[in-house]
């Protein structure tokens, strides 16, 4: 395990996040994307998340991408079958990208932020950057929420690439998965795909 202090972790995630809900009455044939092209329904997604809820992280890849409504978010994977899977209730908005020549772009559900980018201005394809919650009705797939503790993260998420008093972050590589700590509890999560 890493330490780093406060200030460099959270400028970290800062960084890593800058570059970069709603319900859904929809049935059990409605597809679900998962790795940005296949699809699976409803139930399939419903019974691949219990199986993730006994609190263990069953591969190290796994933690790296986000379900939600039993739809997988995954950094770097097209952002427009999420946006269809989880339906149109959003708002969106658009500013010219710090990272790259094209646009970034939030899609502001009640519940989560879905961020993505294009490459260019030629680029009319945004690709999935981040995911931020922004409440206690949003869980990790497995089972990390607001107010779940410091010591439930460690628990369910075994030691972090990086700690400090302000959070912990566990990084592949390609994904950070962020837990922001106040006070003992978490009060931020996000998954941000890691700039190159």
């Amino acid at each position: 395990m890493k330490k780093f202090s406060s200030a460099v972790v959270i400028t970290a995630i800062l960084v890593l996040s800058l570059a970069g809900c709603s319900s859904s009455e929809a049935g059990s044939d409605t597809p679900v994307v998962i790795a940005g092209d296949t699809t699976v329904s409803q139930d399939e997604a419903e019974e691949q998340s219990d199986a993730g809820d006994a609190g263990q992280v069953s591969t190290e890849d796994d933690m790296f991408t986000f379900v939600y409504e039993g739809t997988a978010i995954e950094m770097g994977a097209p952002a427009q079958p999420v946006l269809d899977a989880l339906g149109d209730d959003y708002e969106e908005t658009e500013a010219p990208s710090c990272a790259y020549q094209g646009s970034d772009i939030a899609y502001t559900y009640d519940h989560l932020i879905i961020r993505a980018y294009t490459e260019s201005t030629d680029d009319d394809e945004p690709k999935i950057c981040g995911v931020e919650f922004r409440d206690d009705t949003v869980f990790t797939p497995e089972g990390i929420a607001f107010l779940s503790t410091h010591d439930d993260v460690v628990s369910v998420y075994g030691e972090p690439y990086a700690e400090a008093e302000g959070g912990i972050v566990y990084n592949n590589g390609t994904v950070s998965l962020n837990f922001f700590i106040n006070d003992g509890v978490v009060s931020g999560i996000s998954y941000t795909l890691n700039v190159e």
